[in-house]
């Protein structure tokens, strides 16, 4: 799944931030693999959204499953006063 997914997002244009992780639970251990990739991939998100060095804003969590349809409730999006 998550090569016909990488491969469709590159066909509409997408452009990769971090290497394709692919792991096979009959190869061995997913931790050896997983473990590894996840952390780098975090730490990636944190470079990109400047987390942790002040540069970026306070985390906005949407929730789309509540309300009326369509809605989108965004908690953190405004700051008190």
């Amino acid at each position: 799944m998550g090569k016909v997914m990488d491969k469709r997002m590159s066909e509409v244009g997408a452009e990769r931030f971090y290497e394709l992780g692919c792991a096979d639970e009959a190869g061995g251990s997913l931790e050896d693999t997983v473990e590894p990739w996840s952390e780098g991939l975090f730490e990636k998100l944190k470079e990109i959204l400047g987390a942790g060095d002040g540069a970026g804003g306070e985390a906005t969590k949407v929730d789309v499953a509540g309300g009326e349809e369509g809605e989108t409730k965004a908690e953190g999006a405004e700051k008190p006063e």
